[in-house]
């Protein structure tokens, strides 16, 4: 009776085991993409923060290009937009708004 008792225990300890090991992974994959995105939301807001860089009126934002971190080529602020998060489809609207360009924007 005591052996069967210890496989029953040994199996459920392997199975709780699995399944912590399970959550840590996918808690791990998830935070690195949202670790991601702050990256670029910080990156995206030191290259608006720069007037030099974007004035918040221009809207070719292909043509912008901000230094980041993790990298050694430059991003445009578009793709750096799309990687924050930021939506530019609509113009500059949300862009300004993360910015904080207020009425500097057009």
């Amino acid at each position: 009776m005591k052996g069967i008792q210890l496989s029953t225990m040994a199996i459920i300890l392997i199975v709780l085991g699995i399944i912590v090991l399970l959550a840590f992974f996918y808690l791990i994959t998830t935070s690195k993409n949202q670790v991601d995105v702050i990256q670029a939301q910080i990156a995206l807001r030191n290259c608006c923060g720069d007037r030099s860089i974007w004035d918040c009126k221009q809207t070719n934002f292909g043509s912008i290009y901000c230094k980041v971190p993790w990298s050694t080529e430059s991003m445009s602020l578009y793709d750096l937009a799309n990687k924050a998060g930021i939506d530019t489809t609509s113009g500059t609207g949300n862009l300004c708004g993360f910015c904080f360009c207020g009425s500097l924007c057009s």
